[in-house]
């Protein structure tokens, strides 16, 4: 069950298979495609706009989110063999939204749905303003599901620098260890075509 904000429509029919692989974005396909295998607990993409990106999380989100599963037993009943995997989709800017909301109403439901999630995507991480509270519930999250072992899907415009910059060491530090960090290279597909 995928959660959160919506994928949107451009992107509910994202999948590996009608992903554009090439020699530039090879590496980060095999990285999202290791998080869906569960041989990876998390993969943080940063590349140029438009070079697909949020494609390949979508895809891995949808993949991820299987439905429970089971079979008939011995004992002629139905019994569950895999659990349904619940993904937090989250452009971040509606994330925080969404936290600075429920903060005013005196609630946490989404950051907990956030730390405890079986799978969490941030899609376009770093457009957010960074305040005080951002970077708190944002460390909160990130730290929770680090300690836990607990995937996480974070693609990115800004290089490494830029992170560090905007969130300090501690952040990269921590996904640097759970993530692996693929730069995703190529053209701009939204420009393809317009000169």
């Amino acid at each position: 069950m995928i959660r959160g904000s919506e994928v949107g429509k451009r992107f509910e029919a994202a999948t590996f298979d009608n992903y554009n692989v090439t020699p530039k974005n090879r590496a980060a396909y095999e990285a999202v495609k290791a998080v869906a295998c569960k041989k990876s607990c998390g993969v943080f993409l940063t590349g140029k706009v438009g070079t697909g990106k949020t494609h390949l999380l979508a895809a891995l989100a949808h993949e991820f989110s299987c439905e429970a599963q089971g079979e008939v037993g011995d004992d002629g009943f139905w019994h569950r063999t895999q659990e349904a995997r619940t993904v937090e989709w989250w452009p971040i800017l509606d994330l925080v939204s969404e936290l600075r909301n429920e903060i005013r109403a005196g609630a946490q439901q989404i950051s907990r749905r956030c730390r405890e999630c079986s799978l969490l995507v941030l899609d376009d991480f770093g457009q957010e303003r960074v305040t005080d509270f951002v970077l708190e519930e944002l460390e909160r999250i990130i730290d929770w599901r680090y300690r836990e072992a607990l995937p996480v899907a974070i693609s990115t415009n800004l290089s490494i620098e830029q992170i560090i910059d905007k969130y300090g060491d501690r952040a990269i530090s921590r996904w640097a260890e759970q993530c692996e960090i693929v730069q995703v290279g190529g053209e701009d597909y939204r420009k393809r075509g317009t000169k």
